[in-house]
């Protein structure tokens, strides 16, 4: 979204040509745009990092309560969303209702990011209790 919004300013310059220098954007203008635009790539692999390691924490916390365990999969930065996916599946199905402890600690790394579930089709045989869908 951050391309678009710099795509659409570009733009707008050119169309400011027939004034001689093109205008500065307004201050409040350009908070809105640092909002969308994306952060820089090592603070985010630091945010990577710390997610991981939470992720991993939450998931021994919730194995040993639960016999459910999950590990990080993947980050989508479009959507802002950390995947995580089930791993072991003794104690049933994972939902979004297990992982609040790891969604609000989440929120601390940034609290834009938000946390999904990745679902792999073969894996689903292994969860008791799961009616499978043909």
């Amino acid at each position: 979204m951050g391309d678009y919004l710099l795509g659409l300013i570009s733009r707008r310059k050119s169309n400011w040509s027939h004034l001689g220098s093109s205008p500065r954007l307004p201050t409040n203008r350009r908070k809105i745009l640092e909002k969308y635009v994306s952060e820089s790539e090592e603070s985010l692999n630091d945010k990577l990092k710390k997610v991981e390691v939470i992720t991993a924490e939450e998931s021994v916390k919730l194995y040993t309560d639960k016999k459910i365990k999950y590990e990080f999969d993947h980050y989508s930065g479009e959507v802002r969303l950390v995947f995580v996916k089930q791993t072991v599946f003794d104690g049933g199905k994972l939902n979004h209702g297990l992982l609040a402890p790891l969604k609000k600690r989440v929120k601390e790394v940034d609290n834009r990011w938000y946390v999904g579930i990745m679902v792999y089709g073969r894996n689903m045989q292994n969860v008791k209790n799961e009616k499978q869908v043909s």
